[in-house]
């Protein structure tokens, strides 16, 4: 059902070679088909990364909306100003403000009994809230850590060291800004965003340190080699929008799998291009439901699918992809690597439902 659109000249040569070099025609034909399918599925895949985007700003949306809520305009303005600018001007200060109440109770509290209050107390505020502490002994865990009593605590705050921590959140905040800016546009601002990488290499070069999952420290060194090479590329301006950008969504892929899978923040669909998102999308595929309904696949059909990161990333995170590829199977009776394929093309590609993939499906081979 797939069309190949040929010039004349193309198809006159193609016969030609044919004639004189028997068979040569077809095996490029051949070519041609796995150089469209292959093109297919990068657009399919850049279309999914494009969805995940569209889809944190629709919720980073919804967190400035909610802003204008009165109990929470109330709290916001008790802040001093710089506060009230990292909570508004960032996505996930910014929603944890607007959605917990007992957070933004406690950095309202925490202000009026420690006025020196910088955005990195915001942020040990949310770590300690999410300990499921009451609203004081949050407060006094933020005193305690700023007189030194609870460093050896810190190291293990989610699992997490503090300079992993920060370099994450710096790293998903400042790439998430300069995807709003464009960072292909003439007039993305490049100075600005140097001085953010030049923050973050020397934080990344700490944060190494503290690592302990070697598939995440490699991880690291590989965003540490990333934030380096682009910095001096946009130092030198030898780099150009098109460049910029393959540069800087490598960068967010990354912080986007650190942000999910290393701090925990389930907002968004992480990018899965990281070696520790790799692990623990095996681990994703072996537990619960997925599972099951992955066993419930035919053998060609599992293999086909662990054979990609992506393919795999979207059995597990993308609800339609699954339950299509899963009812199609049991609508069907068997399913096969052209069966993915056609569903991908559908849903990704074509913007179908899931009924009308299915429906395609079933149509396709009568």
């Amino acid at each position: 059902m797939k069309k190949h659109l040929m010039t004349t000249a193309l198809i006159s040569t193609l016969v030609l070679s044919a004639c004189s070099k028997g068979g040569e025609q077809e095996e490029l034909s051949s070519e041609n088909d796995v150089q469209a399918a292959e093109s297919e599925k990068t657009k399919a895949e850049d279309m999914s990364k494009e969805k995940s985007i569209e889809l944190l700003e629709e919720k980073e949306q919804a967190a400035i909306d909610k802003l204008e809520d009165e109990e929470v305009v109330a709290a916001l303005d008790k802040l001093p100003e710089d506060i009230q600018a990292y909570i508004s001007d960032n996505y996930h200060p910014r929603k944890r403000f607007v959605n917990n109440d007992l957070y933004r109770e406690a950095v309202v509290a925490a202000y009026e009994q420690y006025e020196e209050l910088n955005p990195n107390d915001v942020d040990f505020l949310w770590k300690v809230t999410k300990e499921e502490y009451g609203k004081d002994e949050v407060i006094q865990r933020l005193i305690d850590s700023r007189n030194g009593e609870t460093e050896k605590e810190l190291d293990t705050v989610n699992g997490l060291h503090p300079t992993i921590n920060d370099v994450i959140a710096l790293g998903r905040e400042k790439t998430i800004e300069f995807h709003e800016q464009g960072w292909k546009r003439a007039d993305f601002n490049i100075e600005n965003a140097n001085e953010t990488l030049k923050n973050l290499i020397p934080k990344t070069e700490k944060a190494i340190e503290y690592a302990k999952d070697p598939n995440f420290k490699n991880d690291l060194e590989n965003s540490l080699y990333r934030l380096s090479t682009l910095s001096k590329k946009l130092e030198e301006n030898k780099i150009d929008g098109m460049e910029r950008g393959f540069h800087f969504i490598r960068l967010y892929n990354i912080y986007s799998d650190f942000d999910y899978y290393i701090r925990g923040n389930e907002d968004h669909t992480p990018a899965n291009v990281t070696e520790y998102a790799h692990e623990e999308l095996k681990k994703e595929m072996n537990e619960g439901k997925v599972k099951e309904e992955f066993e419930n696949l035919p053998d060609e059909a599992q293999e086909f699918i662990q054979e990609s990161v992506n393919r795999s990333s979207d059995f597990v995170f993308n609800d339609d992809f699954r339950e299509t590829l899963v009812d199609g199977n049991e609508q069907k009776g068997t399913l096969d690597e052209q069966d993915i394929d056609r569903v991908i093309h559908q849903l990704y590609m074509e913007d179908n439902s899931k009924e009308e993939a299915i429906e395609y499906l079933l149509e396709y081979d009568k």
